[in-house]
């Protein structure tokens, strides 16, 4: 009924309220402060914040108010009312006045409201029709009777929207009464000295009773509206709940707390253990939550899929209600529900709306089982991708040393002395070099598997970085022989608070990699960069680069960029040396320099400063 424009000032601010992350809702009913009543008791709503009511004087004494309502009939509900700016003395505007409204009677019953409302609907009826007997006397001998009439029918239609059948019948015959007393031959005498004021009497009579019955019936209508539209509300919010949640716990939650909203009642759902026995849940307790179901009862309902216990023909002389809660293939667990008031259950529309739920909360539960199934087999399967890939590149990088050494020492034990003392050396020499090979590719699925496992905790000390770069160059100087290295390091000592042997086999596992994907004679370069919080570490090549796309890919176990039989390694190289930054609280990743080549650089913190130790000679830093 509201102008375009308000009415989409009313939906701009219910969509801003969502936004901010408020709930919003839209509530139908032929009284307002009904609606608000019904619904705040139904969230258990302790809070009601309402603009002052506009209405003054006669308007809202005859018209009412809902704020007045509200205060008469809301029990343990603050209300807070808002009010429109006050002008001063200048005709400036003032904030907001704050009016706050606490009512301190607790709850009446339903039963005892219900009286009340009765017999104000029956005061109001007596009223309207002393009301419409005024407004006709004031009529009479200027109008004809029927007009009169039209009077009190006004009246009786007033109160049948307002209060219902009783006290609209109760006004109509009232109202009758007194239009004979009074307006009908011979005054003053309920006698009728005219047939067809009778006749008028009757259809007045009539038509005021028909007027009524029509009014209750919309009144009718209109609550069983209300309570359709509140269903759909219920099924959409828990619908909505459902779809968002990830796990059993969450969906379960969920449940109990909207069949506690919708039912008043205490509940739980059983879940069956792992050898089919209905057992009762450890998790965290709800204040919706029912203790105490008999785990027997439940399963049976378990057992048999079939509804048992209050009110039905199996097991009647159980305390609660047990649902079985299944799909049409698996029987998933059992709803209790310890019902307040049967009737709220047994209804057939609430049965549906129950069975509704059920349903949701069934294909909620299989959903995640299914997602957790489908995640578990994807670990599986990529734990196979691993194994398998870890036998191919074990079995492949191990039989090329293996052949070397069996090769080799089977040169020297048939030996007849034909073979030169430098034959012998060299022989000697690739058995040496391909059991390095072999113990280097063991110890990095060893120290992969150590790292993965989260036992390694790094022993962090001060080191010079200049030092640990000076040991990596020295370990790997023969192979480094016929290349130019480069080294940059900020001027100074640059102290570094890490775990130094562990440092180190990044840097010889980033060294060992450009050369095994860098030309001969291409040059290196380890440059170093320190910042106020870190130090950034890079080994850069001029080999053949990256391929695009696989940056990211390189640090996985298992991936090499090549797979020709010349680059021996199991893929581990790069894999252990990012699990190995990461301890240290850095990062590492790899990019192609624009000048050709690619580089790789790790970051590290370089933490608190080192401590300053005094002597007699001038102070120093000690690591």
């Amino acid at each position: 009924r509201l102008p375009a424009e308000k009415r989409d000032g009313v939906l701009r601010i219910l969509r801003l309220a969502e936004q901010l992350g408020a709930e919003t809702a839209t509530l139908s009913a032929p009284e307002m402060s009904t609606a608000i009543i019904k619904y705040s008791n139904e969230r258990n709503v302790t809070k009601i914040v309402m603009g002052k009511p506009t209405r003054r004087g006669w308007k809202r004494l005859f018209l009412g108010s809902v704020v007045d309502v509200l205060i008469s009939d809301a029990h343990n509900i603050n209300l807070y009312l808002l009010g429109s700016p006050r002008p001063d003395k200048n005709g400036n505007g003032d904030k907001p006045e704050l009016l706050y409204r606490k009512n301190p009677l607790p709850g009446l019953g339903k039963k005892r409201l219900a009286q009340q409302k009765s017999i104000q609907g029956y005061v109001w009826a007596m009223l309207v029709t002393i009301a419409s007997t005024v407004l006709a006397y004031l009529m009479f001998g200027k109008f004809a009777l029927a007009n009169l009439s039209m009077v009190f029918l006004l009246g009786v239609v007033f109160i049948a929207t307002r209060y219902g059948r009783g006290p609209s019948i109760f006004a109509s015959f009232l109202g009758v009464a007194i239009f004979d007393f009074l307006f009908v031959p011979p005054y003053f005498s309920f006698s009728v000295s005219d047939s067809q004021y009778l006749v008028t009497l009757l259809a007045m009579l009539t038509v005021a009773v028909l007027v009524s019955s029509l009014m209750a019936n919309v009144r009718s209508q209109a609550k069983v509206a209300g309570h359709r539209e509140r269903r759909a509300i219920v099924l959409y919010a828990m619908s909505k709940e459902l779809t968002a949640s990830q796990s059993e716990d969450e969906i379960v939650c969920t449940a109990v707390h909207h069949f506690y909203t919708e039912f008043g009642s205490r509940n739980v759902i059983l879940f069956p253990d792992a050898n089919g026995r209905i057992v009762y849940p450890t998790g965290n307790d709800m204040p919706e939550s029912l203790h105490g179901a008999d785990l027997s009862v439940a399963q049976w309902v378990m057992d048999h899929n079939e509804i048992a216990g209050q009110g039905t023909h199996t097991l009647p002389g159980a305390e609660a209600l047990y649902f079985p809660l299944s799909n049409k293939e698996t029987m998933l667990g059992v709803l209790v529900l310890l019902p307040v008031n049967l009737r709220r259950v047994f209804l057939p529309e609430q049965q549906k709306l129950l069975e509704t739920l059920l349903g949701q909360i069934a294909q909620a539960i299989i959903r995640v089982r299914l997602t957790e199934q489908a995640r578990k087999t994807q670990v599986a399967m990529e734990a196979e991708r691993l194994r398998n890939s870890l036998l191919s590149s074990i079995s492949h990088d191990l039989r090329t040393p293996l052949a070397t050494i069996v090769g080799s020492a089977s040169t020297l034990v048939e030996d007849d002395n034909s073979l030169k003392p430098e034959d012998k050396l060299e022989l000697n020499r690739a058995i040496y070099e391909e059991a390095q090979r072999m113990s280097s590719l063991v110890n990095n699925i060893l120290d992969m598997a150590r790292l993965d496992a989260g036992t390694v905790e790094p022993n962090k000390q001060w080191y010079p970085l200049d030092e640990i770069i000076g040991v990596v160059l020295n370990r790997l100087q023969k192979r480094l022989k016929g290349r130019r290295m480069t080294v940059k390091l900020p001027p100074g000592i640059l102290m570094v608070y890490v775990d130094a042997v562990m440092i180190e086999q990044v840097l010889i596992n980033l060294l060992e990699n450009a050369l095994r994907y860098t030309p001969d004679n291409s040059p290196l370069e380890v440059t170093a960069k320190a910042s106020a919080d870190s130090v950034e570490i890079s080994v850069a090549d001029q080999g053949q680069g990256l391929p695009e796309g696989g940056e990211n890919k390189l640090f996985e176990k298992f991936y090499r960029v090549r797979n020709e039989a010349a680059q021996s390694g199991v893929g581990l190289g790069l894999a252990i040396c990012k699990a190995i930054i990461e301890v240290h609280g850095g990062s590492i990743h790899a990019q192609n320099r624009p000048e050709g080549g690619a580089v790789f650089s790790f970051m590290i913190p370089l933490g608190h400063a080192p401590p300053v130790v005094c002597q007699e000679e001038p102070c120093g830093m000690v690591g």
